[in-house]
């Protein structure tokens, strides 16, 4: 693993804790600077690390039920790099759920 994936790593994990444990301050700082477009574009570096710590940052923005988070997903599009993620990693052995 490259030191830039694992450094991605760990700030992730930290955005992670601090979604889930400091939902509302976090919330102005989250929007204001675009920091969910910002680790959208972590897809790009193709981590397997990375790409699982993505989808638990997605799944703490949605489980948080914040409806700022998740009007800010949808008008900016951001579920096209989890579905990257989920389309990327799909073969027989690992078929979708229907």
């Amino acid at each position: 693993m490259k030191c830039l994936e694992y450094s991605a790593y760990l700030i992730l994990q930290i955005i992670n804790k601090v979604v889930a444990e400091h939902r509302y301050p976090f919330r102005q700082y989250m929007t204001n600077l675009h920091v969910i477009q910002n680790v959208a574009k972590l897809v790009n570096l193709n981590s397997k690390l990375l790409n699982i710590e993505l989808v638990k940052f997605y799944k703490a923005l949605l489980k948080s039920k914040d409806t700022t988070y998740i009007q800010y997903i949808v008008l900016k599009n951001q579920f096209y790099p989890i579905n990257k993620i989920f389309v990327d990693t799909y073969d027989a052995r690992n078929p979708p759920m229907i």
